[in-house]
């Protein structure tokens, strides 16, 4: 009898070794799973974000040019007789009237020698493209910036600072703004210093 109870009491204790065995793979696997989750939440808290879509690329000129340094409310008056107007719809053109609400230019200088022209009334910026046409735009570019020189004559000259002497179809060659006799804009391409068309007197009204 004493010898049956010592053999359940032994059978009892392995029983119970083997169950605590178990439990701790259990345990074990149980804090494995833990430490996964874990390690994989911690990835995922800390995953960087996906970086933003980069802007497009504005020229430093651009840039720069979008705080101007001084500006002028002014007429362009061309030597050939016509007051540059910028046009809410229509084509860069000259006019003789003088009070002409188009022909107010807001002028801003934005660098050393550097200007741009804003219809004042229009709310457009006057612009040149790489063929030397002259053409009138909301947006602001490269494209709209101008460098103004006081020739000998006394006249004042403005060429294209995007395209004069930088295209490689046009070495040494400035594309000016010009008005031409018929009150039409000249295409810059066919432009040169000492023509009247390209020659102007600025007519400062107020700053």
């Amino acid at each position: 009898m004493e010898l049956a109870i010592i053999k359940f009491m032994c059978l009892s204790v392995l029983m119970g070794l083997q169950m605590v065995t178990s439990s701790s793979k259990v345990i074990k696997k149980i804090d494995s799973h833990i430490a996964k989750q874990a390690t994989t939440k911690g990835v995922l808290r800390h995953r960087p974000t996906t970086p933003a879509k980069p802007q497009h690329n504005e020229s430093d000129w651009t840039r720069i040019s979008r705080h101007p340094t001084n500006y002028a409310i002014v007429k362009m008056y061309s030597r050939t007789g016509y007051f540059l107007e910028i046009p809410s719809s229509r084509k860069i053109q000259g006019t003789k009237h003088r009070h002409s609400k188009f022909a107010n230019l807001i002028m801003e200088s934005v660098g050393k020698s550097i200007v741009r022209f804003k219809g004042q009334l229009a709310q457009k910026y006057l612009a040149m493209n790489a063929y030397g046409i002259l053409y009138a735009t909301q947006t602001l570019n490269d494209e709209c910036l101008f460098k103004e020189k006081l020739e000998e004559s006394g006249f004042h000259t403005f060429s294209s600072n995007e395209y004069s002497g930088s295209n490689s179809n046009n070495q040494n060659k400035e594309l000016y703004v010009a008005i031409k006799k018929n009150g039409k804009a000249k295409h810059g391409v066919n432009t040169a210093k000492r023509q009247r068309a390209v020659q102007f007197i600025v007519l400062r009204i107020f700053r």
